[in-house]
């Protein structure tokens, strides 16, 4: 890593315990104190009580574009039953490089399996360990943890359970950092 030393801090919880809704609020809460944030959610979409896709968003909400779903097309990537769309993850890497070398908070949602097998963000992330920001909030699965730390060289100043604890108080938390 090169340029100045960012902040890391990991949002934990199994699949499913809500690592995106804590995103979004932790977001909101630094959006609406004047902090200047960037990255992306990843939002899930169910049919049938099944989890069947997810749209990559833009941290502030206003654009989105499909990340994964459970229908194969050209250039798919898959892992587990998701196929990843070329699209999807082009708008995402394109995220993080609008915030290589800015002084701001970045989320990314999330950061697990995927890129250790130097797929879905690992590029981007790599590129933008070069030039980083400040501040980088990463949502990844607790059993992930380590193993993303080590191939990323993150070490969190702290990780937020999201079990044990709040957007909110991870806000204040963040702020006293």
């Amino acid at each position: 890593m090169t340029g100045m030393k960012v902040r890391f801090f990991f949002i934990t919880g199994d699949q499913g315990a809500g690592k995106t809704t804590f995103v979004k609020k932790l977001a909101a809460l630094l959006i609406t104190s004047g902090n200047d944030c960037g990255g992306f959610y990843a939002e899930g979409y169910w049919k049938n009580d099944v989890r069947d896709g997810f749209d990559i968003v833009e941290i502030n909400g206003k654009e989105r574009e499909c990340l994964c779903n459970t229908v194969s097309e050209i250039n798919d990537e898959q892992y587990h039953r998701f196929f990843f769309k070329q699209k999807g993850i082009e708008f995402g890497s394109n995220i993080l490089k609008i915030s290589e070398g800015k002084r701001t908070i970045v989320f990314i949602d999330e950061v697990g399996g995927f890129e250790l097998k130097d797929k879905g963000w690992a590029e981007a992330i790599n590129r933008l360990l070069l030039n980083p920001p400040s501040t980088m909030i990463w949502a990844v699965r607790t059993s992930f943890v380590q193993a993303v730390s080590e191939k990323f060289g993150a070490d969190p100043v702290t990780s937020w359970d999201v079990n044990q604890t709040t957007p909110e108080l991870a806000f204040q938390d963040l702020l006293n950092h």
